[in-house]
């Protein structure tokens, strides 16, 4: 089982039984990666990037678990014609991309239209033989024993590395055609949907700004600086805020911008809330509810999601999310998540949030769609960031984003934009439950056919 290994993780009772599964059973195996693999793995060198602050002259670059989330944003920019083979960090449709460092490595994703335009450096690259083998793949390392093999065998002393080598020898069992062809099938359905939702969410920004007569986004929506600002500001003007960036020129032109349309105050088309702190007790998959972190709302698939006992709350009902609510990240860091929304689907519908999320429930004169795409506007995001306080972690709360200035529209129009949110959130909600369904029946099949060739516990594989 192990060889001359003595590191004990190596030998958990989970890692064992995923390796037991796929090796004593009565499917064939093909190695994840290598020549007889389904996919080719490979690691960009390290290199020294160069950054542009205009989209113009760069590509949009991410961070390894960006690649994570349903729609990433793009802030900032790589110049690649400046790094010395720059176009190898460039993603390609149809690859799988594999997080192999740090502590939770191993979370995957495909390669559509958005990551297809972006470069990205400490990820693993999984390029397939073919389409259906990716999708295969895919839908493997989405079971538990596919997630367990990945992780059992990390390098590293401290933080835990993944090499393209570690994956050649992980065996991925071939399914019976009639199975593995529905396996492929709803695999190849949840991108699309993906892909769809995706276009539709973009959609609807560009829509929206021309609607407004509000001109093009600008590159990045907390933008960097590389020298010292300085401005002017009345004293007359100031009110009870005396930090700089409230009064910033960014700040201003955001205001400005809405302002020159009907708009609303937030407080006045939604209810703010924010919920107090609680005691943690988390329950075992299958027991308690599902509770989301600020960066789990983003995400495709949520990365260590947990579940949560209702003891922890005086009243779990306060924590339960509702179908079309928003939420925010209400602190942090404003040029990363702080401010950010996420939108609550039929997925995340009854789950928990956690209470550094501020909840925004639509008012009844509003659609719950187009309040979400009023506050994924660049010229919103800028708003609730400036509103921030807090001496060392920037922070929101309901009365610093009342005055918020939500951008409003013939309510036709608001409709049709809303609608059009809400049905992009369905089909991410779609695509999440046809990966689960692959994974599951491919999960089935390993465990029928293990067990039929008869199981050994994972303590007879340690003798």
């Amino acid at each position: 089982m192990g060889g001359e290994r003595l590191d004990a993780a190596y030998y958990q009772d989970e890692f064992v039984a995923a390796y037991l599964r796929v090796t004593s059973t009565s499917l064939k195996s093909r190695p994840l990666a290598g020549v007889d693999g389904l996919v080719e793995a490979w690691i960009p060198k390290r290199t020294s990037l160069v950054f542009t602050n205009d989209r113009e002259y760069g590509t949009p670059y991410l961070r390894a678990h960006d690649a994570l989330e349903r729609l990433p944003p793009f802030e900032r920019y790589a110049a690649l014609s400046q790094v010395k083979d720059g176009e190898e960090l460039r993603l390609r449709p149809g690859w799988i991309v594999l997080t192999c460092s740090g502590r939770n490595f191993g979370p995957c994703a495909w390669v559509g239209r958005r990551l297809a335009k972006v470069a990205m450096t400490d990820i693993m690259r999984l390029v397939p033989r073919s389409e259906d083998d990716g999708l295969y793949a895919l839908a493997f390392l989405s079971t538990p024993t596919g997630k367990a093999l990945i992780r059992r065998d990390p390098a590293g002393s401290v933080i835990n590395h993944l090499s393209p080598a570690d994956l050649g020898s992980v065996p991925v069992p071939l399914l019976m055609p009639q199975a593995r062809e529905v396996v492929i099938t709803k695999m190849r359905e949840a991108v699309e949907l993906c892909d769809a939702a995706s276009s539709a969410l973009l959609d609807v920004d560009a829509d929206l700004r021309q609607l407004l007569d509000i001109g093009d986004a600008a590159s990045a929506t907390w933008q960097a600086f590389d020298s010292p600002r300085a401005s002017t500001q009345v004293a007359t003007d100031l009110r009870s805020r005396l930090d700089a960036e409230f009064y910033s020129a960014r700040h201003s032109d955001a205001v400005r911008r809405i302002a020159s349309g009907d708009n609303d105050r937030l407080e006045d088309v939604a209810d703010l809330r924010m919920l107090g702190r609680y005691k943690r007790y988390y329950t075992e998959s299958g027991h308690g509810t599902p509770i989301l972190s600020g960066g789990q709302m983003h995400q495709f698939r949520p990365v260590a999601l947990r579940n949560i006992s209702d003891r922890s709350f005086k009243d779990p009902r306060a924590f339960r999310l509702g179908r079309g609510w928003s939420l925010i990240g209400c602190d942090g860091r404003v040029e990363g998540d702080l401010g950010r929304a996420g939108y609550v689907s039929s997925l995340f519908e009854g789950w928990m949030a956690s209470n550094h999320l501020m909840r925004v429930v639509p008012g009844a004169g509003i659609d719950n769609g187009y309040l979400h795409a009023a506050l994924l506007l660049q010229e919103t995001q800028i708003q609730l960031k400036s509103a921030a306080t807090g001496s060392v972690i920037d922070a929101l709360d309901p009365a610093t984003v009342a005055d918020v200035s939500v951008p409003r529209l013939n309510r036709r129009i608001e409709g049709d934009l809303g609608e059009r949110v809400d049905q992009g959130y369905e089909r991410w909600s779609r695509a999440y439950r046809l990966v689960d369904s692959a994974a599951s029946l491919f999960e089935a099949s390993i465990r029928e056919s293990h067990d039929s060739r008869g199981s050994r516990s994972p303590e007879a594989g340690i003798s």
